[in-house]
């Protein structure tokens, strides 16, 4: 499935993380991003599976 994620007020601070990371390893802000979410998620597919997706708290 393919299409548009739009976020908006993003924190600065993460905002210049993303930018100095992406700008390090010369890639373009959609290509680091979505690496990150794609490492994010095989890490915690498998954790996940373990307890189920019920009751899981991803962000604060």
């Amino acid at each position: 499935m393919s299409g548009s994620l739009l976020i908006r007020d993003v924190p600065q601070e993460i905002r210049g993380w993303i930018d100095a990371e992406r700008e390090a390893r010369m890639m373009s802000q959609r290509e680091f991003v979505t690496s990150v979410l794609s490492k994010v998620n095989r890490s915690e597919s498998s954790s996940l599976r373990s307890i189920g997706h019920k009751g899981v708290q991803w962000f604060a």
